[in-house]
C-alpha cells in the first residue's frame, strides 16, 4: 500500500459517518490480501507512521493485522537493480561475510538476489519469518479420547517450534579459541529453545511494575544515605503488591565522588573470542532523579541483590531475562535472524551493506510490537484422557498444600500462580524508541553478531535509554529527558470494542479453580513464574555469560529467569536449549542433586521425586492443561 493509500485509509476510518463495524470489515478484507503474500512479494507493502500511531489514528484491528503480516510472512531480499524487496540478509562483505562464507565458500553471496547463499544458519541469518520459530501449538489425539493418534494443532502465530528450530549463538565462531577458560572449542556457544510469544504485554506490563517499585525503594535508600554522608543505608528489596524479594540493596554517599556499584555480579567477562576486550564505558550518569541507576555521589553495593540484575532492570524476556522491552526485543532479533535493520538502531546507514537503506521504519516496528504484545494469553483447557481429580492433586502438590506435609511452597516458590497488575486500567505501552542511531557510516555500526557477549540484543549504552526508567525518570526538572510517548493498548478488554479485538482475550484468564477471585483494583496474571532469575546449576549452565540489553551488564552462566508456564503443555521440547523431550524431564533436570549441581531447586525436586507416580504425573497432568489459545474458527479438537 502506497503511503497516499495508507492515508486515504486512515482518513475514512477517521470519518464519523462510517460505522466502525464496516471500516473493520475494509480493513479487515483488505488485509487478507496481504496475508496471502510469500516469499516472492515484499512483507513491506504497507507502512505504519510512528506519529500517526502515536496520535491514534489507526483502528487498533489495523495495527494488528499489520504487525501480524509483518510477523509471519518471509521476508525478501533487495534487489538493486529493480529497487524492490525489504532487505532481508546481508550483503557480500557484510558483518557475517566470514562465518557465511565457511558454510558455502563456492558461492557464499554473489550479492545478485536468487544466486546468493543467505543462510547462515549458526549466529543468525537462520530464518527468513518469525513465523518460522514460533508457530505451533502442540498436538492432540487426532481422532478423539483414547486415540492411539496424534496431530498438530492448526498453526497459530506466537507458538513455539520445536528444536529444529533452535536458535545456535556463537559470535566467536570459526575462531579457534572462545577465551572462557574452556577446555575445548563448542561450535556454538549458547543454544535457544524459541520460547511462545502468547501473553508478553501482560508480562512486560506487570516487569514494569515491579521494576517501578524497586526504582522507588533504591530512590528511599539514596534519600536517607544522602542526609548522613559516609554512613551506609540499607533497604530491603520487598516487592509488598506481589509478594517478591530481591534481596537488599546498601548505598552510600559521598559528595564529590563518582557513582560506582560494588560486588557486582553482572559484569561481563574480560575477553571475547580469546581476546580481550576493552570494558564498556561506565555508564552516563543521570543526576536528573537521586533514584536512578548512574548518580554521581553513591557507592552501591549490590552483592545482597537477588533474582534480579544489580541495576534493579526486571528483564521479563528470553531465557535468561536479557530484554526488559518487547521493542528492544523485536528490533535485535529483526537484525539477528534477519539482518532487517531497523532505523531506530543504524538510522539511514546501510550497515548490513546490502544496498538497501531504512529497511525497518519506526512505525512498522512498533506495528510487530503491538501485535506480538496482544496475542492471546494462554488457556488453561483440561485434557479430555485427565481427569479434574488428578489436576486439582497435582495443584495441590505444585503450590505446596500444608496438609501433604510436603517442603514450603514446592514449584510455586519461584512459578508462583499469578502475579498482580495493579495500576488501574492498565494498558501496553507501545514506547517510542529510546536511542542513538547510528550517524557516521559505517563506523558506529552496530553489530550484535559479532560481539555484544553472546547476546541476542545489541546493549544501549545509557540507561536514559532504556524504556522503563526513562518513563518513570523523565521531565523531572529542566534539562532532563522527557517522558517518553507511547502507543497504549487496555489490557482491560471490555475498554475495546469486541470486534476489534482478533488476537486479544475478552476476559483476563482464569485458571479456576485454582485462583482466589482478584480485589477491585488489580488484573491477575496467572503466569506461573516470578519473574526473578535463580541460579540453576551446573547441570543447566550455559558456557559463557549472556549480554543484557545496557551495556557491560551480563547474566552469569549458571543463572535463569523463572519460566512463565502458561501455555507450556504447548511447548515441548523443554527447557532453554530444547533438551528435555517430556515434562517429567523438563521436571526432574531442574534439580540434578545426584551430581550435586547446586541447583535452587534441588530440594524441592528431591521432594518431588520422593512422590508416588500417581503424584508425580499429577503434576504434569496439571502441566498439560496449560494450553496456547488455538485461532478462532481454527476447528482444534481440543474440549
Amino acid at each position: 500500500m502506497s503511503q497516499s493509500n495508507q492515508e486515504s485509509a486512515g482518513g475514512i476510518t477517521a470519518s464519523r459517518s462510517v460505522r466502525p463495524r464496516i471500516v473493520i470489515l475494509l480493513l479487515a478484507i483488505l488485509m487478507l490480501s496481504y496475508a496471502r503474500a510469500s516469499s516472492q512479494n515484499p512483507v513491506f507493502n504497507i507502512s505504519i507512521d510512528e506519529e500517526k500511531l502515536l496520535q491514534g489514528q489507526y483502528p487498533l484491528s489495523f495495527v494488528l493485522q499489520a504487525g501480524g503480516q509483518f510477523w509471519t510472512t518471509p521476508f525478501t531480499q533487495y534487489d538493486k537493480a529493480t529497487k524492490l524487496g525489504d532487505g532481508y540478509g546481508e550483503g557480500p562483505t557484510g558483518p557475517r561475510a566470514a562465518q557465511r562464507k565457511v558454510f558455502n565458500p563456492q558461492a557464499f553471496n554473489t550479492g545478485v538476489p536468487g544466486k546468493t547463499y543467505p543462510f547462515l544458519r549458526l549466529n543468525g541469518l537462520d530464518s527468513q519469518s518469525c513465523y518460522e520459530c514460533h508457530n505451533t501449538i502442540g498436538s492432540d489425539p487426532g481422532y478423539g479420547p483414547g486415540s492411539p493418534l496424534i496431530r498438530k494443532q492448526p498453526i497459530s502465530v506466537g507458538g513455539s517450534a520445536g528444536s529444529n528450530s533452535n536458535a545456535f549463538i556463537n559470535p566467536c565462531f570459526p575462531v579457534s579459541s572462545v577465551g572462557v577458560n574452556l577446555k575445548r572449542n563448542p561450535i556454538t556457544l549458547l543454544v535457544r529453545q524459541p520460547p511462545h510469544v502468547f501473553g508478553v504485554g501482560y508480562i512486560q506490563t506487570l516487569a514494569d511494575e515491579i521494576t517501578g517499585a524497586l526504582y522507588t525503594l533504591r530512590k528511599q535508600a539514596r534519600t536517607a544515605a544522602q542526609k548522613q554522608p559516609g554512613v551506609p543505608y540499607s533497604v530491603n528489596l520487598q516487592d509488598t503488591a506481589r509478594g517478591l524479594s530481591f534481596g537488599v540493596f546498601k548505598t552510600t554517599y559521598v559528595k564529590g565522588t563518582k557513582w560506582k556499584a560494588v560486588n557486582n555480579k553482572n559484569r561481563c567477562p574480560s575477553t571475547q573470542c580469546g581476546v580481550n576486550v576493552p570494558p564498556p564505558p561506565p555508564p552516563t550518569a543521570d543526576n536528573c532523579d537521586i533514584g536512578a541507576v548512574v548518580v554521581d555521589g553513591f557507592t552501591d553495593d549490590v552483592g545482597g541483590v537477588t533474582g534480579v540484575a544489580s541495576d534493579l532492570i526486571i528483564r521479563p524476556l528470553q531465557w535468561k531475562g536479557i530484554a526488559s522491552s518487547v521493542r528492544h526485543f523485536v528490533r535485535d532479533a529483526l537484525d539477528f535472524h534477519f539482518s532487517m535493520q531497523a532505523f531506530e538502531k543504524v538510522g539511514s546507514c546501510d550497515c548490513d551493506k546490502d544496498g538497501k537503506t531504512d529497511e525497518v521504519t519506526v512505525g512498522n516496528v512498533s506495528a510487530i510490537v503491538s501485535f506480538v504484545g496482544m496475542t492471546r494469553p494462554p488457556q488453561q483447557i483440561k485434557p479430555d484422557y485427565v481427569s479434574p481429580d488428578s489436576i486439582k492433586r497435582g495443584y495441590d502438590i505444585f503450590t505446596g498444600d500444608p496438609a501433604l506435609k510436603l517442603p514450603g511452597k514446592m514449584c510455586a516458590t519461584c512459578h508462583v500462580p499469578s502475579l498482580p497488575i495493579t495500576t488501574p486500567n492498565p494498558q501496553f505501552m507501545v514506547e517510542d524508541f529510546v536511542g542513538n542511531p547510528v550517524k557516521k557510516c559505517p563506523g558506529d555500526c552496530p553489530f550484535e553478531a559479532t560481539g555484544g557477549y553472546t547476546s541476542l540484543v545489541s546493549p544501549l549504552s545509557s540507561y536514559a535509554q532504556v524504556t522503563v526508567l526513562r518513563r518513570i525518570i523523565g521531565g523531572l526538572a529542566p534539562g532532563c529527558p522527557p517522558a517518553i510517548r507511547s502507543y497504549n493498548i487496555p489490557l482491560n478488554s471490555t475498554d475495546v470494542p469486541g470486534y476489534a479485538l482478533p488476537r486479544l482475550t475478552q476476559t483476563a484468564p482464569s485458571f479456576s479453580p485454582y485462583l482466589p477471585p482478584p480485589p477491585a483494583g488489580a488484573l491477575y496474571v496467572p503466569l506461573f513464574s516470578d519473574l526473578r532469575t535463580h541460579d540453576m546449576g551446573r547441570y543447566l549452565m550455559d558456557l559463557v555469560p549472556q549480554g543484557a540489553d545496557v551495556s557491560g551488564v551480563c547474566i552469569p552462566v549458571r543463572f535463569f529467569l523463572t519460566r512463565p508456564l502458561w501455555g507450556v503443555a504447548d511447548t515441548g521440547p523443554w527447557l532453554h536449549d530444547g533438551r528435555a523431550t517430556s515434562l517429567m524431564e523438563a521436571i526432574l533436570m531442574h534439580g540434578d542433586t545426584a551430581s550435586k549441581s547446586g541447583s535452587e531447586a534441588a530440594k524441592i525436586i528431591d521432594a518431588f521425586e520422593a512422590l508416588s507416580p500417581a503424584d508425580q504425573q499429577a503434576v504434569v497432568n496439571l502441566l498439560l492443561s496449560f494450553r496456547l489459545p488455538l485461532e478462532q474458527g481454527a476447528g482444534a479438537s481440543r474440549r
